[in-house]
């Protein structure tokens, strides 16, 4: 039903007004819609309505729900880089780790190689003063030997010679004594 316009109204009511009477005439106008807001809806409008309405709101409800799809793969897709930033941080930390490990292992082989040459050096060093201690312990026991030799040796001798002269200083006392027992007093 549309709405009646003025030209309309007021022949309807120039008709019915000597019928019903100008009162019964103007109520029974009212009742009819005067502009296209006015119009009373019928069934099938609201059922129109209502499936412009669910349409409309399918339509709305299938694009937030596109949006969140869009976003939740974003938030993974932004979720699975920064894992994938982390694991290679963690990585890159592990390899610094272990070549820092390395490092110290091969300085620590370092320093216990060149502990064990110096401990070898020392043993060497120590092994060298011993033998020439031994050496020199050995000369000087020859020495010592030698020097009780020719000590000896010269003791030998100067007994040797002092028996040698006391025994000629007896001789010649006996001799002179033999003489002077001779010898006519």
């Amino acid at each position: 039903m549309s709405p009646l316009s003025p030209h309309h109204r007021r022949s309807l009511f120039t008709s019915l007004s000597p019928i019903v009477g100008e009162e019964e005439a103007d109520a029974l106008l009212d009742q009819l819609p005067r502009t296209e807001e006015e119009v009373p809806a019928s069934q099938a409008d609201l059922q129109a309505l209502d499936l412009s309405l669910r349409s409309e709101m399918a339509t709305g409800f299938a694009e937030v729900r596109t949006e969140m799809a869009n976003g939740f793969a974003k938030a993974r897709e932004d979720v699975a880089g920064v894992r994938a930033d982390v694991s290679t941080g963690l990585a890159d930390i592990r390899t610094e780790m272990r070549s820092g490990q390395a490092r110290q292992a091969e300085a620590l082989g370092q320093v216990r190689t060149e502990v064990h040459q110096s401990q070898a050096r020392q043993s060497e060093a120590l092994a060298e003063l011993r033998g020439e201690m031994h050496t020199s312990v050995a000369v000087i026991a020859q020495k010592v030997a030698d020097m009780q030799t020719a000590i000896n040796d010269g003791m030998t001798k100067h007994i040797q010679w002092t028996v040698g002269a006391v025994l000629g200083a007896i001789s010649i006392g006996m001799a002179l004594a033999a003489l002077i027992a001779r010898a006519p007093v």
